[in-house]
Protein backbone atom coordinates (compact mmCIF):
# COMPACT_ATOMS: atom_id res chain seq x y z
CA UNK A 1 0.00 0.00 0.00
CA UNK A 2 2.80 2.39 0.91
CA UNK A 3 4.57 1.76 -2.43
CA UNK A 4 1.35 2.42 -4.37
CA UNK A 5 0.82 5.71 -2.51
CA UNK A 6 4.42 6.86 -3.10
CA UNK A 7 4.16 5.92 -6.79
CA UNK A 8 0.86 7.79 -7.15
CA UNK A 9 2.28 10.91 -5.44
CA UNK A 10 5.39 10.78 -7.66
CA UNK A 11 3.25 10.55 -10.82
CA UNK A 12 0.96 13.40 -9.74
CA UNK A 13 3.91 15.63 -8.78
CA UNK A 14 5.45 14.95 -12.19
CA UNK A 15 2.24 15.92 -13.99
CA UNK A 16 1.84 19.15 -12.01
CA UNK A 17 5.46 20.24 -12.15
CA UNK A 18 6.03 19.90 -15.90
CA UNK A 19 4.86 22.51 -18.38
CA UNK A 20 2.00 21.46 -20.65
CA UNK A 21 3.76 22.77 -23.79
CA UNK A 22 7.04 21.69 -25.34
CA UNK A 23 9.81 24.28 -25.55
CA UNK A 24 9.64 24.19 -29.37
CA UNK A 25 6.03 25.38 -29.20
CA UNK A 26 7.33 28.94 -29.42
CA UNK A 27 10.07 30.15 -31.77
CA UNK A 28 11.81 33.51 -31.45
CA UNK A 29 12.41 34.80 -34.97
CA UNK A 30 13.80 38.25 -34.09
CA UNK A 31 14.98 39.91 -30.88
CA UNK A 32 16.49 43.41 -30.85
CA UNK A 33 16.90 46.37 -28.51
CA UNK A 34 17.25 49.86 -29.99
CA UNK A 35 19.81 52.11 -28.34
CA UNK A 36 17.96 55.23 -27.10
CA UNK A 37 18.92 58.59 -28.61
CA UNK A 38 19.67 59.91 -25.11
CA UNK A 39 21.70 57.54 -22.92
CA UNK A 40 19.86 56.70 -19.74
CA UNK A 41 16.41 57.00 -21.33
CA UNK A 42 14.29 53.86 -21.84
CA UNK A 43 15.10 51.76 -24.89
CA UNK A 44 12.57 50.15 -27.21
CA UNK A 45 12.65 46.42 -27.87
CA UNK A 46 11.30 44.35 -30.71
CA UNK A 47 10.64 40.64 -30.92
CA UNK A 48 8.87 38.34 -33.32
CA UNK A 49 7.40 35.23 -31.70
CA UNK A 50 5.86 32.30 -33.56
CA UNK A 51 3.44 30.02 -31.70
CA UNK A 52 3.70 26.58 -33.32
CA UNK A 53 1.32 24.93 -30.86
CA UNK A 54 -2.40 24.28 -31.17
CA UNK A 55 -3.11 26.32 -28.01
CA UNK A 56 -2.67 29.96 -26.99
CA UNK A 57 0.56 30.68 -25.08
CA UNK A 58 0.85 33.40 -22.43
CA UNK A 59 4.06 35.46 -22.22
CA UNK A 60 4.39 36.73 -18.64
CA UNK A 61 7.79 38.41 -18.55
CA UNK A 62 10.89 39.36 -20.50
CA UNK A 63 14.19 40.06 -18.75
CA UNK A 64 17.55 41.16 -20.14
CA UNK A 65 21.06 40.65 -18.77
CA UNK A 66 22.08 44.31 -19.10
CA UNK A 67 18.87 46.02 -17.98
CA UNK A 68 17.11 46.73 -14.70
CA UNK A 69 13.63 45.81 -15.98
CA UNK A 70 11.52 45.23 -19.06
CA UNK A 71 7.84 46.12 -19.47
CA UNK A 72 5.44 44.94 -22.17
CA UNK A 73 3.38 47.87 -23.48
CA UNK A 74 0.49 48.52 -25.80
CA UNK A 75 -0.23 51.95 -27.26
CA UNK A 76 -3.89 52.88 -27.50
CA UNK A 77 -5.78 55.97 -28.62
CA UNK A 78 -8.02 57.54 -26.00
CA UNK A 79 -9.80 60.83 -26.74
CA UNK A 80 -7.43 61.38 -29.68
CA UNK A 81 -4.42 61.05 -27.34
CA UNK A 82 -1.99 58.15 -27.56
CA UNK A 83 -1.40 56.37 -24.24
CA UNK A 84 0.99 53.56 -23.35
CA UNK A 85 -0.49 50.84 -21.19
CA UNK A 86 1.66 48.34 -19.30
CA UNK A 87 0.50 44.76 -19.89
CA UNK A 88 0.95 42.13 -17.18
CA UNK A 89 1.03 39.37 -19.81
CA UNK A 90 0.51 38.85 -23.51
CA UNK A 91 -1.42 36.08 -25.25
CA UNK A 92 0.06 34.62 -28.43
CA UNK A 93 -2.73 32.85 -30.31
CA UNK A 94 -2.28 29.29 -31.54
CA UNK A 95 -0.52 29.26 -34.91
CA UNK A 96 0.07 33.05 -34.76
CA UNK A 97 3.26 34.96 -35.47
CA UNK A 98 3.31 38.04 -33.25
CA UNK A 99 5.55 40.97 -34.20
CA UNK A 100 6.12 43.09 -31.09
CA UNK A 101 7.77 46.32 -32.09
CA UNK A 102 5.65 47.13 -35.08
CA UNK A 103 2.49 49.10 -34.46
CA UNK A 104 1.07 49.30 -30.94
CA UNK A 105 2.68 46.30 -29.16
CA UNK A 106 6.26 46.72 -27.97
CA UNK A 107 8.40 46.42 -24.89
CA UNK A 108 10.37 49.08 -23.07
CA UNK A 109 13.77 48.47 -21.53
CA UNK A 110 14.59 50.48 -18.40
CA UNK A 111 18.07 50.90 -16.96
CA UNK A 112 19.88 49.60 -20.04
CA UNK A 113 23.65 49.45 -19.56
CA UNK A 114 25.01 52.76 -20.95
CA UNK A 115 28.20 51.05 -22.16
CA UNK A 116 26.36 48.98 -24.77
CA UNK A 117 26.69 49.97 -28.40
CA UNK A 118 25.28 48.96 -31.76
CA UNK A 119 26.32 45.42 -32.62
CA UNK A 120 26.58 44.17 -29.03
CA UNK A 121 24.58 41.12 -28.05
CA UNK A 122 22.93 40.61 -24.65
CA UNK A 123 21.13 37.65 -23.10
CA UNK A 124 17.39 37.58 -22.63
CA UNK A 125 14.88 35.34 -20.90
CA UNK A 126 11.23 34.83 -21.83
CA UNK A 127 8.88 33.52 -19.14
CA UNK A 128 5.58 31.88 -20.02
CA UNK A 129 2.58 30.43 -18.26
CA UNK A 130 2.68 26.61 -18.63
CA UNK A 131 5.89 26.66 -20.68
CA UNK A 132 9.54 26.41 -19.75
CA UNK A 133 11.61 29.60 -19.88
CA UNK A 134 13.23 30.32 -23.22
CA UNK A 135 16.63 32.00 -23.43
CA UNK A 136 17.62 34.01 -26.48
CA UNK A 137 20.13 36.65 -27.52
CA UNK A 138 19.08 40.22 -28.28
CA UNK A 139 21.08 42.26 -30.77
CA UNK A 140 21.66 45.93 -29.95
CA UNK A 141 20.66 48.04 -32.95
CA UNK A 142 20.45 51.71 -33.90
CA UNK A 143 17.22 53.55 -33.09
CA UNK A 144 14.99 53.73 -36.15
CA UNK A 145 13.40 57.13 -36.50
CA UNK A 146 10.08 55.64 -37.70
CA UNK A 147 10.00 53.03 -34.92
CA UNK A 148 7.28 54.80 -32.95
CA UNK A 149 4.53 54.16 -35.49
CA UNK A 150 1.50 53.00 -33.57
CA UNK A 151 -1.32 52.56 -36.07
Amino acid sequence: MKIVFITLVTILMGVWSHPSFAADSIVILKATVQIPMVKGHPAKGSITLQNNSSEDIILTQISLSHAQRVEIHESVMENEVSKMLKLENLSIKAGETLDMGERSLHFMVFGLDKNLSVGNVINGKFEFLKLENIYNEFKIVKLEMNSHKMY
